[in-house]
């Protein structure tokens, strides 16, 4: 069992809202037995599988959090952040007083999302709703964004500008405008196309501070990251191309040079999402990390769950890493779990999380 002063950064709060839960710990458990919402989309267009004019209501079904009007996209994504972090208040104790900075995945920039105002004011302009937000650094990268996020909040507390930090990721792709994006581009996955992925929506948060201050405070410590890694994939889906070495290299980055040979990783989740182009990425991670990887592996697919969650899917897995380990899944406690992320734009993530204390047994 690892000695926890090696980590810096301990996991001390989560939060999560899905399709198949509206808390973080009914969504993960959802998650690991195999509680499926998404359909298979039916063919909404007239013609030919990239028609897109002929639209059908309802149809994006199973997998939604939210009711109301599935197209206010922004209003979604609002209140979908707004309830992970009142989720994250409950689970880490946070009190009234406590005001922390919120560094956020979005979509990216082609979403063309927040055009008359930007979701940064909006958050810090409606304190009801976002009360322990002190103040708001976007990043607006799609699936990688998450990890982009942690590695700045991580910066952050290093650098002693804050004790603690929210990192939070948050989508919604049901809305008609994005599967309209989508269709025409030929990924969403219908009756007539399995090559495709379902959207879903969801919002995560994870509460990060320095290892240290949190056992000094005898806060409730729920996972350590090890190590993060960010690169970019110029083969990339929005570029027209299939899959490089992006998220090879960004992966082998994780790992120092004594660990090169023998890479010691128990699990791993990714947002493989039915698109042949994330496929390919793992083919390639297979031929050139993977087969250094000794041992049996675990491999968790939330987008099977819960749809594919967009710019929320880096901190839906960190949030499903962290319960996992903490009820001793993936094997034994003292474990890694590797948290790959792909953005259609090309940002890559790759993140080490660990666990190796006891186990809290209850959900």
């Amino acid at each position: 069992m690892k000695d926890n002063s090696s980590y810096s950064i301990a996991i001390t709060g989560l939060g999560m809202v899905s399709s198949v839960g509206h808390d973080v710990k009914t969504a993960c458990a959802s998650i690991r037995a195999g509680v499926k919402r998404p359909e298979k989309l039916q063919n909404f267009y007239a013609d030919s599988p990239k028609g897109y004019d002929e639209w059908e209501d309802g149809l994006v079904t199973g997998h939604s959090v939210l009711e109301g009007d599935v197209d206010d996209t922004e209003g979604r994504m609002c209140r979908l952040l707004s309830a992970a972090i009142d989720d994250i208040a409950d689970d880490a104790g946070l009190v009234e007083s406590d005001d922390l900075p919120l560094f956020l995945a979005l979509p990216g920039k082609e979403r063309d999302l927040f055009s008359d105002q930007t979701m940064d004011d909006y958050i810090i302009g409606n304190k009801a709703l976002f009360p322990h937000v002190s103040e708001v650094l976007s990043f607006p990268s799609g699936h990688a964004a998450g990890i982009m996020a942690l590695e700045r909040a991580t910066e952050a507390i290093g650098a002693g500008k804050c004790d603690r930090a929210l990192v939070a990721g948050v989508d919604s792709l049901i809305g008609f405008s994005n599967l309209s994006r989508l269709n025409r581009m030929n990924r969403l996955k219908t009756e007539m196309n399995s090559n495709g992925l379902i959207p879903g929506e969801a919002a995560a948060v994870v509460l990060v501070e320095d290892c240290s201050k949190a056992e000094q405070r005898k806060a409730a410590i729920q996972g350590f990251v090890e190590a993060s890694a960010t690169g970019f994939e110029s083969h990339h889906c929005l570029a027209g191309g299939h899959a490089g070495s992006g998220l090879s290299d960004t992966v082998d980055a994780l790992f120092p040079p004594e660990e090169k040979n023998s890479v010691a990783v128990r699990a791993m989740i990714t947002d493989l999402n039915g698109e042949s182009y994330r496929s390919d990425e793992m083919s390639m991670m297979h031929a050139r990390i993977f087969s250094r990887m000794g041992g049996e592996k675990e491999i968790l697919c939330p987008a099977r769950s819960t749809g594919d969650t967009g710019a929320a899917s880096s901190c839906v897995a960190m949030c499903l890493a962290a319960r996992t380990m903490i009820r001793g899944g993936f094997g034994h406690t003292d474990c890694r779990c590797l948290i790959l992320s792909s953005s259609e734009s090309g940002e890559r993530g790759a993140l080490l999380m660990t666990f190796n204390t006891v186990p809290d047994k209850g959900d």
